[in-house]
């Protein structure tokens, strides 16, 4: 270093002697003529640039690798419903029929309530955690539900409530009349009174024992491929008499024919009811049940567990009917529902929320 150099002062063989200002990260020249200081500023300014283009890359870059919070990797789907910084909900379907049932999906934050029950036209459904901070329910529309706009009540942990507007469609199932011995549709005997008596209040208390879970592992099948020979939904007149509208399928078959059941779950019952004649009900969880009725023999006893196509009993023609079928049907917290669209519907609610 020159002897003529002080401290603060730095200097190299063959560059300009540079002066750095203390607690600046500055520089100043000494001695240059005004051509080497725009050279010197020129390659500055186009080393800032460069170095502003690269940090700016890599905080893009990072931004993009960082994971999102589980409760914000939900596919926002077209069948969203509902948005907020802290909650997401989906339902399927997103414009539900009168007779269909509904999966809903909840996604939410962890710092959030957590969903306890969803209400919908009065009737409560009860919610399932299936990971952390995901969830699933499966609601029932009514045959006779009005129409348009409703409101599907979310009740979260904090008494807070979030509603979602649900438009309902109508189901047009058309009409069927049947005609039967009388005292198979307006019974007048004491003994088949008192039965039809007890026959609602058992029924009554299985329908209101599921749990909230769901028992089974794949998406139902449809027990029997047969003709379907009354569709569900349909508004029924015995002998001319109307009655309530046709709460499952029909399905052609012999007697003797093995019935197999169409998901895996707990058998809530198995016996002989005045209209139904020997039945199997099949509790899902979840306030999800299958009913198997008209059978003529029972393969299956209460409390047993099932699984998908295992023979519950075999076809036949008990109870009021006109001849050997099986009637299959859905009941979902005491409500029918389609079957037949319950199949698929089973199916996306054993899929991870946001991959439906």
């Amino acid at each position: 270093m020159p002897a003529s150099c002080s401290p603060g002062i730095d200097w190299w063989p063959g560059l300009p002697v540079v002066k750095r200002t203390a607690g600046f990260r500055r520089f100043r020249m000494i001695n240059l003529d005004s051509g080497v200081k725009k050279q010197m500023v020129a390659e500055k300014i186009k080393n800032f640039i460069g170095l502003f283009s690269w940090s700016l890359i890599l905080i893009i870059m990072l931004i993009l690798l960082r994971p999102l919070p589980s409760w914000a990797q939900t596919k926002i789907l077209e069948n969203t419903v509902y948005q907020a910084d802290n909650l997401v909900v989906s339902l399927f379907p997103k414009l539900p029929l009168q007779g269909q049932a509904v999966i809903v999906s909840i996604s939410c934050r962890q710092a959030s309530p957590v969903p306890r029950q969803l209400v919908l036209l009065g009737k409560k459904f009860k919610i399932v955690a299936v990971d952390e901070g995901e969830y699933k329910a499966v609601c029932a529309v009514p045959l006779n539900a009005p129409l348009g706009s409703q409101q599907l009540g979310i009740d979260l942990a904090d008494a807070t409530v979030v509603e979602i507007p649900l438009t309902i469609l109508a189901g047009n199932y058309g009409e069927e009349h049947l005609h039967l011995p009388a005292e198979m549709v307006n019974p007048t005997k004491v003994a088949h009174l008192m039965q039809i008596k007890n026959d609602r209040i058992r029924l009554r208390q299985i329908y209101g024992s599921s749990k909230a879970v769901i028992r089974f592992s794949q998406p139902f099948i449809r027990p029997l491929k047969s003709t379907i020979i009354t569709p569900f939904g349909r508004r029924r007149f015995l002998n001319e008499t109307p009655k309530s509208p046709h709460g499952g399928i029909d399905l052609r078959g012999k007697t003797g024919t093995p019935v197999p059941a169409a998901a895996g779950g707990k058998v809530a019952f198995s016996g002989k009811l005045y209209y139904s004649g020997n039945a199997v009900i099949i509790d899902h969880g979840l306030d999800v049940f299958s009913l198997y009725l008209h059978l003529d023999t029972l393969s299956v006893a209460e409390g047993d567990q099932v699984n998908q196509g295992q023979v519950i009993g075999k076809l036949g023609s008990t109870g009021r009917v006109t001849g050997p079928h099986l009637h299959w049907g859905i009941k979902i917290n005491g409500i029918f529902v389609d079957p037949l669209e319950f199949i698929n519907e089973s199916r996306l609610l054993l899929q991870p929320v946001g991959e439906e």
